[in-house]
């Protein structure tokens, strides 16, 4: 019951003491006719939401912040057709605001006819063409309906499972019936990835070590390998656009790999103590994470992911290093130092000498600081980039913070390594171009 309903109930309840007071049949028969009203709309929404189902599709891979095409079936199993069903998916979305009559009024271009107050701010607005609401007009007994929406991941994550909130107002828009079901429908959501213009890619060795491709397989090189549909980060020189033309999508060429300079991305992420769910120092972190593995393939290196759960990291095209960093959970909160040096010294025995590793970590400055002190080793080919934990609570920039982060970055670059400050509310692709040392010096 919404607050139309508690007006019919109210008006009717008012008319029957009128009514009873001054001995008038008619208002009786006002009254009544409410009442009947207010129940006959209860049957009709509860009858319109039963015997619903629904087949929900989707690509099975997608980028957080872009939209994404989402279709549906509602098939009708009653014997009576159904009017005004509203269909939300609550997936990525919150649940709708606008019932039935809104979403029909805007589809049928009656706005200007019936303006509404503007309550929503400017984010709200602009994800309102995404918010994965529909609503059908009317489905044949025993049919079904096809629609389309759109919709916006905002987090990363491994989703197997989706929920769909059908409802229906009635006749009257006076009674809210709803029920949500919950559909099988695994999507992937990969980090968003921000274009690098440049980051260290020197190591030492100019080739891995030939034991470690012993077959053929796809990589950056000049024989012909295969095709497969087109990944974002790819180079559009490898567009093969008769193959694309013909199966109605992007697709690129591969080519053998040869052999090339082995890199690495270490993973030190623990669970973040500040922010919002998807505004976070780890979500930023896995973003990170994705350009630069982007940025290695770019140049032809096949990178390997460590973090504290992988022993001996294989290598993976961007593909397979977007699905680790879509399905990343923190094993630890990285609060002290511990974990962090463990994950240097595993970096060092694990790959080949003279490799290029980027270490990414949202750990403490101080426990940060502490630990690059007590390497004693020359961190050569190595890239620290460190998101900047406190930056996403204090509205200031903490100047105590900023000194320790000048200490880290003069410690790094006594090394021969580079370091690189993830703050929030600062573009990451910028962060990654400009090493700190160079901007903050």
């Amino acid at each position: 019951m919404n607050r139309r309903a508690i007006i019919i109930v109210l008006v009717a309840i008012a008319l029957l003491l009128i009514a009873t007071t001054i001995k008038s049949g008619w208002l009786y028969l006002v009254s009544s006719s409410l009442f009947a009203l207010l129940i006959a709309s209860a049957i009709v929404s509860r009858m319109t939401i039963s015997n619903i189902e629904l087949e929900r599709s989707c690509a099975p891979e997608v980028f957080e912040g872009e939209p994404f095409k989402v279709s549906l079936r509602i098939r009708s199993k009653g014997h009576l057709p159904r009017y005004l069903l509203k269909v939300s998916d609550l997936q990525f979305s919150k649940r709708g605001k606008k019932n039935a009559f809104e979403l029909i009024r805007k589809s049928r271009g009656l706005l200007e006819l019936f303006p509404q107050d503007e309550t929503r701010n400017g984010e709200e607005g602009a994800m309102e063409e995404f918010s994965g609401s529909v609503t059908v007009e009317r489905i044949e007994p025993r049919g079904f309906v096809d629609v389309d929406y759109r919709l916006v991941a905002l987090k990363r994550g491994v989703f197997k499972r989706a929920n769909i909130e059908i409802s229906s107002m009635g006749f009257t828009g006076a009674w809210h019936s709803k029920r949500v079901l919950d559909l099988e429908s695994p999507i992937t959501v990969f980090p968003r990835i921000y274009e690098v213009s440049s980051f260290p890619f020197e190591p030492i060795a100019t080739y891995s070590p030939v034991e470690s491709y012993e077959w053929p397989r796809k990589g950056a090189g000049q024989d012909y390998f295969g095709i497969r549909e087109y990944v974002r980060g790819d180079s559009l020189r490898h567009i093969h656009w008769k193959a694309s033309a013909h199966q109605g999508k992007l697709v690129v060429k591969e080519f053998q790999q040869e052999f090339r300079p082995s890199a690495a991305i270490v993973l030190a992420l623990g669970k973040p103590r500040f922010g919002r769910e998807n505004i976070n120092s780890l979500e930023d972190g896995l973003r990170a994470a994705a350009s630069i593995a982007a940025y290695y393939c770019s140049l032809g290196s096949l990178p390997r992911i460590i973090n504290g759960a992988t022993e001996t990291p294989e290598a993976c095209d961007l593909r397979g290093c977007l699905r680790i960093f879509a399905s990343f959970e923190p094993q630890e909160t990285i609060e002290r130092k511990e974990p962090l040096s463990r994950l240097i010294k595993s970096s060092i025995e694990i790959l080949e000498q003279g490799s290029a590793i980027s270490l990414i970590t949202n750990a403490d400055a101080k426990d940060f600081l502490e630990v690059i002190g007590e390497t004693p080793v020359t961190l050569q080919g190595f890239a620290f980039v460190l998101i900047n934990e406190a930056s996403y609570l204090a509205k200031r920039r903490d100047f105590t913070e900023e000194e320790i982060i000048q200490r880290i970055a003069d410690e790094i670059a006594m090394r021969g390594a580079h370091l690189y400050v993830v703050r929030h509310r600062e573009d990451i692709a910028r962060c990654l171009s400009e090493p700190y040392i160079t901007t903050n010096s």
